[in-house]
């Protein structure tokens, strides 16, 4: 078999039989159970390093702005809620450092969803503007946060982190009108 097919069957493996492979999922333990078969079988030593990590599962959620349902997604090892609450859009960190958060639904939009947070325990890379971010939602004390997609055509979290003690969502762009418009949401 040749370098290439075998690169290729890796990949295939991997990338499709397995599939995604999140941190701590049955998936993630299968691929490192492949990984470490196949380097054995080319004749090297293999150790792995355990850890402890949580794993999680989507069990989906419903938003509905003044009584209109609009799509969500949860966003990865967020935290359940289920809760009705006034709604709150910041646009910006001048925004967030100044407004009430306390029992509200806060929705993140512009500045804020330019790229996806660093998560709090992320040891290798963590920008000042990130945690400052966290430390302010966090602190401000809302029942719940939405973020509104930086991609047009998926929906990417902006905050997947487990460490994160508040329920969170993703939202496509295009339901930002109804969020800046509404009142109170039930999630």
């Amino acid at each position: 078999m040749s370098q290439r097919e075998k690169i290729k069957r890796h990949l295939n493996k991997l990338c499709k039989d397995i599939g995604p492979r999140p941190t701590g999922s049955a998936a993630n333990e299968a691929a490192v159970k492949y990984a470490c078969s196949e380097l054995k079988a080319c004749g090297l030593s293999v150790e792995r390093q355990e850890f402890d990590c949580i794993d999680w599962h989507n069990d989906g959620g419903r938003l509905y702005v003044d009584g209109e349902s609009i799509p969500i997604t949860p966003a990865p090892y967020t935290l359940p809620c289920e809760t009705e609450a006034e709604l709150v859009c910041i646009q910006s960190i001048d925004q967030l450092r100044q407004a009430d958060l306390k029992g509200k639904i806060v929705v993140l939009y512009g500045e804020l969803c330019i790229e996806p947070l660093m998560p709090k325990g992320f040891m290798f890379w963590n920008p000042e503007k990130d945690q400052e971010i966290i430390a302010l939602l966090e602190n401000g004390n809302p029942c719940a946060v939405l973020t509104i997609s930086l991609d047009a055509s998926e929906l990417v979290p902006m905050i997947e982190d487990g460490d994160f003690n508040i329920p969170c969502a993703i939202l496509p762009r295009s339901c930002l009108p109804a969020l800046l418009t509404g009142k109170t949401a039930n999630l």
